[in-house]
């Protein structure tokens, strides 16, 4: 990861108190990614989403799980959410078995943003 802090990331915490958080590796402090909450406008309708981002050299370790888990749980008993979802593409399947293992389950396509048609994964408590 480039050592970059994204503006928008700091007036987002400004004016939501949440964002994305840095994702640091225990065992050596590395930045490995990010992971958070993120509003996001879809069918005319703003969704809370889950968004979970690993460098490439730390997929496959079960580190995305991981992270999305802790996101989630701070999402419900922090914030006192009750729905999250997740846009995803249907051939990122890594991706796609990280929102399944948290919890999520796939609600419908949609057109998302720039991404074209995506799947929409949602967990509600």
């Amino acid at each position: 990861m480039n050592g970059f802090i994204f503006k928008n990331t700091t007036n987002y915490y400004e004016k939501y108190g949440f964002g994305l958080w840095a994702t640091i590796l225990k065992e050596n402090n590395r930045l490995i990614g990010r992971c958070g909450l993120l509003y996001q406008e879809v069918e005319g309708k703003k969704e809370l989403e889950i968004a979970y981002l690993i460098e490439h050299n730390y997929w496959r370790k079960g580190l995305a799980t991981e992270a999305a888990e802790a996101v989630i749980k701070i999402a419900f008993e922090k914030y006192n959410f009750r729905r999250i979802v997740a846009f995803i593409k249907s051939q990122n399947i890594a991706s796609v078995r990280v929102a399944e293992k948290i919890g999520m389950k796939c609600e419908k396509e949609v057109v998302y943003k720039d991404f074209g048609c995506v799947s929409l994964y949602a967990l509600e408590i």
